[in-house]
């Protein structure tokens, strides 16, 4: 079989696997922080017969974390509901996490399960919250709460996106970057320590590099646990309990999700020195590290007290019943998930910080 064989019927197979291509499609995006990136991708559509053929109703979405409620999935049910093919609609988000969190979990519901395409603008987006089919809004002020799984079936991180992003977006997403170090790769938390600077002034090269082997390693604890059932995915919440503790009592506005990841990581880090589980030294060196790129590493920089965190912390979606679960370290990566940690442990440390 040639090679021109080979490729048409690998296009009819995809044709098959992906009927979405000839149709329609609704596309969510942000305002912000891209614009530039969603000009450039309204301005230069793919040369090709299908997409002459597609629509994109565009719903623009506030880009913050106080976007993701369900009113925020409404609008797409109403708008899309009244086209008479409305069941070839794909979902389409260009954007960061919080919309596409919200566009994810549109998608998994409308006629119980439309096709979602996701083009990530955030180095955040990129490199985590894009993949994994992971989809999930707040509520009562408790994290992600409700939500669904619903993969994509087309991720497009392209990393020359990030040009559109400030300095504040490019650092709160780099801490998700190191998260992947940390829980099971000391190598790439050794790279991040060189290289983590010029990825965040832009350097092409790093970008590309951290995109691609933080995609590779999510994929491969997604691949192992895709519902998130204490296994390896599980591990990939690496200091978002006290993150979003710390989200939950800062309010809407306050920090960024990254910035919050970056304190909850520490914080991670220095739990787990407290309970005897890791050496201090690796935690000077996680807090070192990325208070060197600029992103805050201490309860005092988010305007919080450590005991306003317990409360926040025992709702956690990750708890079971009355047991608490967190993942700790027994040093830099060396994650592990704890269950049925003692609460009064937790509520005395952070009664100290």
């Amino acid at each position: 079989m040639n090679h021109e064989s080979r490729s048409r019927q690998k296009g009819k197979a995809d044709r098959r696997r992906y009927p979405l291509r000839a149709r329609r499609d609704c596309r969510n995006r942000e305002r912000s922080p891209g614009p530039r990136s969603q000009r450039s991708l309204r301005t230069r559509p793919a040369r090709s017969e299908p997409r002459r053929n597609c629509r994109s109703p565009a719903d623009p979405r506030p880009a913050r974390r106080g976007g993701e409620d369900l009113a925020g999935t409404g609008p797409d049910y109403r708008r899309v509901g009244h086209e008479r093919d409305c069941a070839r609609y794909a979902y389409c988000c260009v954007g960061g996490g919080s919309v596409g969190d919200v566009t994810g979990l549109a998608a998994s519901l409308f006629k119980r399960g439309t096709p979602v395409i996701q083009i990530p603008t955030t180095l955040l987006a990129q490199v985590d919250s894009g993949l994994g089919g992971k989809t999930a809004i707040d509520s009562g002020g408790i994290k992600n709460i409700a939500g669904t799984f619903h993969s994509p079936v087309l991720i497009v991180a392209d990393p020359s996106l990030l040009d559109t992003l400030d300095q504040r977006q490019m650092s709160a997403g780099y801490a998700e970057v190191v998260k992947y170090g940390l829980i099971g790769d000391p190598a790439f938390f050794a790279w991040c320590e060189r290289h983590g600077k010029a990825l965040i002034a832009g350097d092409r090269e790093a970008r590309m590099h951290a995109v691609r082997h933080c995609l590779a390693s999510k994929a491969r604890m997604v691949r192992g646990d895709y519902l998130d059932r204490g296994g390896t995915r599980t591990l990939l919440n690496l200091g978002h309990s006290f993150a979003h503790a710390i989200e939950a009592a800062v309010g809407l506005g306050g920090l960024l999700h990254g910035e919050a990841v970056a304190i909850g990581l520490v914080l991670a880090f220095r739990f787990s020195a407290f309970t005897g589980l890791c050496p201090e030294t690796d935690v000077d060196r996680v807090a070192a590290h990325l208070s060197s790129v600029g992103l805050p590493t201490r309860l005092d920089h988010a305007g919080v007290r450590g005991p306003a965190l317990f409360d926040w912390m025992i709702h956690d979606k990750k708890n079971v019943g009355d047991e608490l679960v967190l993942v700790l370290v027994h040093g830099i990566g060396r994650a592990f998930v704890s269950r049925a940690l003692d609460s009064s442990a937790l509520r005395h440390f952070l009664s100290v910080l």
